[in-house]
């Protein structure tokens, strides 16, 4: 058998832009808790996807779907400290500091899925080179920010919202509408292997408006 070196032949995926976009929210899941290494020490962290549609681009992934929006993602870890990516991020998402959203109960939890689920907001898109292909780029998102006043109403996503946590089981159908690759990173979780999160209930899937902005 001879196997080519120089790879396959696909044409590049194409990327968004390097730019500043309308964007809303159509995906956050719960990773689950994984193992990582960070400064040679290992630890067990909780992780979380975020994933938004760009409003109104579109370029086809597929010639059987024909054209379709750009979506940007991003994970990060599930801590709030106060030196966390992950509250900069909402912070930055909503203009309003952790404290301040309507989100949060009496204990002081935070909902992320009910308070950012849907909402929509500008991200800046950058493009970065693949560590080892530098042929290869990839868009990343730059910043987040609330949307921009002036050019007037986010319109809604053409991609549905999915919502999938694993302390709520009412979102549990939603599994199988995730990336695949968001799949198999669920699948490798602690929570995932100690206990069946998938079942039968019934879909969760809303749609928000600006007029919705709980933060």
């Amino acid at each position: 058998m001879k196997i080519n070196t120089k790879g396959n032949n696909f044409p590049p995926r194409p990327i968004p832009d390097v730019e500043t976009y309308q964007a809303r929210n159509v995906a956050i899941a719960d990773l689950g808790t994984h193992d990582e290494e960070f400064k040679g020490v290992k630890r067990k962290t909780r992780k979380i996807w975020f994933c938004f549609e760009l409003i109104g681009t579109a370029a086809v992934f597929n010639e059987e779907k024909g054209p379709q929006p750009f979506v940007v993602s991003q994970e990060h870890n599930t801590s709030l400290g106060g030196k966390s990516n992950l509250r900069r991020f909402l912070q930055s998402w909503s203009g309003k500091q952790i404290e301040e959203m309507k989100a949060i109960d009496v204990d002081g939890n935070l909902d992320i899925m009910k308070a950012f689920g849907g909402q929509a907001c500008a991200i800046t898109v950058i493009h970065k080179l693949d560590k080892v292909d530098k042929k290869k780029k990839y868009a990343n998102i730059g910043s987040i920010t609330p949307p921009i006043k002036a050019l007037g109403p986010v319109p809604k996503s053409e991609n549905p919202l999915i919502i999938y946590d694993m302390e709520d089981t009412a979102t549990h159908g939603n599994f199988e509408k995730l990336p695949k690759f968001i799949q198999e990173k669920i699948s490798k979780s602690y929570e995932f292997q100690d206990a069946s999160v998938v079942d039968d209930s019934d879909d969760f899937s809303t749609s928000a408006t600006e007029e919705d902005t709980p933060f």
